[in-house]
């Protein structure tokens, strides 16, 4: 249990961790963790619940955030070898009373080794609109990214505009 944990812009009110792990790789794991007033620069989550269980082989990752204005909840699976994790994020789902219900639209592919870093086509939709983005980097040489989106709604980026300057 750690009460203010800052690093750099970066703050927690309180985090408490709990974990049962093992050195043998095929023994199952399982780590919580709760984490209360997350503040990073103007973002603000009220409570995030983290867990990661498995084995070495294959993991479940669970994030379920409470933000000021909505929810956020997570899900991947993933596994992990002598050089590389690869995670497969089977749920992205947002819902915003200040930008609306987000959700993702097919599972999305995570690669990452000490090299190199790949992110498939990751979508987020809701009704008329959409968010993509995909990317790799390789080498600290080469890094690759785009971004998709049509329809997106003008409170998506509000917070960020001055007040009289409107998204169209």
């Amino acid at each position: 249990h750690i009460e203010r944990l800052t690093v750099g812009d970066l703050s927690v009110q309180e985090l408490l961790l709990k974990g049962d792990l093992h050195n043998h790789k095929a023994t199952p794991f399982n780590i919580s963790a709760k984490l209360k007033g997350i503040q990073w620069q103007q973002q603000h989550i009220k409570v995030a619940d983290i867990t990661l269980q498995g084995t070495h082989a294959k993991q479940q990752l669970n994030i379920t955030s409470q933000l000021p204005d909505g929810k956020w909840v997570a899900e991947a699976t993933g596994s992990h070898n002598k050089t590389s994790w690869h995670w497969l994020l089977t749920k992205n789902q947002l819902n915003s009373s200040t930008i609306g219900d987000w959700q993702l639209e097919n599972p999305t592919a995570l690669s990452i080794t000490s090299q190199s870093a790949q992110l498939n086509n990751l979508c987020m939709v809701q009704p008329g609109a959409d968010l993509c983005i995909k990317g790799n980097w390789q080498d600290s040489t080469h890094f690759h990214s785009m971004l998709t989106f049509s329809a997106l709604p003008n409170t998506l980026f509000s917070r960020w505009l001055p007040g009289n300057l409107t998204w169209k």
